[in-house]
């Protein structure tokens, strides 16, 4: 089984995915990510302490030595993938809005 895998499989049996530590509840997925002026992986332990189900990091350094803890290459690319993933799942049409008028209102 890939990561890959092993995360749709998390993500299936409750659904709750953040990318907010603050916003960690019990049972849910934690994926670190990186910006110019933060750095998700520092949260990987107080996401764990929220009761993540797993936590997905892209720096060894915050690689916790826990079950609950995954480490990839990249996290965004790993959202992307799990994204598209549970995208080809589903059977359903995909709408878009097109123009520059009126959808911010």
């Amino acid at each position: 089984m890939t990561k890959l895998e092993i995360i749709y499989r998390h993500f299936c049996t409750n659904y709750r995915l953040t990318i907010d530590s603050r916003k960690v509840v019990p049972g849910s997925i934690y994926l670190a990510l990186k910006g110019e002026r933060f750095d998700g992986n520092q949260f990987a332990q107080q996401a764990l302490e929220s009761g993540a189900s797993l936590v997905v990091v892209d720096n060894d350094k915050y690689n916790i030595e826990d079950e609950r803890v995954m480490l990839v290459e990249d996290s965004l690319k790993t959202l992307q993938s799990l994204a598209t993933h549970h995208r080809k799942s589903l059977n359903i049409p995909v709408i878009a809005l097109t123009g520059s008028n009126g959808k911010t209102t």
